[in-house]
C-alpha cells in the first residue's frame, strides 16, 4: 500500500503544502443532494470546503484565481461531488459562480440540479450549435449558475482537443467572477 495516510506524510513526500483536505463522506452519497455547503452547513464537509475556498483564495495574483478544476485519474473519487461544494462555497460568498460540466463520458452536474439538458451544454457549445448565454443555467442557490455537459458526443476526447474550450472559458470570465 503506497496510499498517503496523513497530511504530514503528503507534505513530506511531495514537498508541496496542502491545501485543503475533505474527509471520506460516505454518508453524503445517501443524503437528499450533494450540496453540503447549503444542505448542512455546519458539518465538517461543508467546513472543509469552506477552508478550501480561502486557501485559494489568497494564492497567487487574484486575476490568476478565476477559473478552477477538479480531476483526478480514476472515475468515482468525488470530481462532480467536490466542483458542486466548492462552486456552492464560492457562490455563498457573493461570488457569481458558474460551474461547467466537462464530463462528456458520464456528465452528472445535470442529475443534481434536476435539468433535463434541454438547454444544451458544453458540448453543443463546442460544436457551435449553441451560444454561451443559451447553455448557461441557474440554480436554485443564488449566485450560482451551471452549464451541463450537453448532447452526447461520440468522441469527447477529440471535441475538447480541438480548441473550443478555451473560447467557452474565455467567454465563462468575461460574465462571472469564478467558474468551476
Amino acid at each position: 500500500d503506497h496510499s498517503f495516510k496523513t497530511v504530514d506524510q503528503v507534505e513530506d513526500v511531495l514537498g508541496m503544502p496542502v491545501l485543503g483536505v475533505v474527509p471520506v463522506m460516505r454518508e453524503a452519497r445517501h443524503a437528499k443532494g450533494p450540496l453540503l455547503v447549503s444542505e448542512d452547513p455546519k458539518s465538517a464537509g461543508a467546513e472543509a470546503f469552506r477552508t478550501l475556498r480561502v486557501s485559494l483564495s489568497m494564492l497567487g495574483k487574484a486575476e490568476a484565481r478565476k477559473v478552477f478544476l477538479f480531476t483526478s485519474a480514476v472515475p468515482a473519487e468525488g470530481k462532480t461531488f467536490s466542483s458542486l461544494n466548492y462552486s456552492a462555497s464560492l457562490a455563498q460568498q457573493g461570488l457569481r459562480t458558474l460551474l461547467i460540466d466537462a464530463d462528456l463520458r458520464k456528465p452528472a452536474v445535470q442529475d443534481y440540479f434536476g435539468s433535463n439538458g434541454d438547454n444544451g451544454g458544453v458540448t453543443d457549445y463546442l460544436i457551435g450549435q449553441k451560444k454561451f448565454g443559451e447553455i448557461v443555467q441557474t440554480s436554485k442557490l443564488e449566485h450560482l449558475s451551471y452549464i451541463t455537459a450537453g448532447t452526447t458526443a461520440p468522441n469527447p476526447a477529440e471535441l475538447l482537443a480541438q480548441g473550443g474550450f478555451a473560447g467557452l472559458l474565455d467567454e465563462a470570465v468575461k460574465h462571472f467572477d469564478r467558474v468551476v
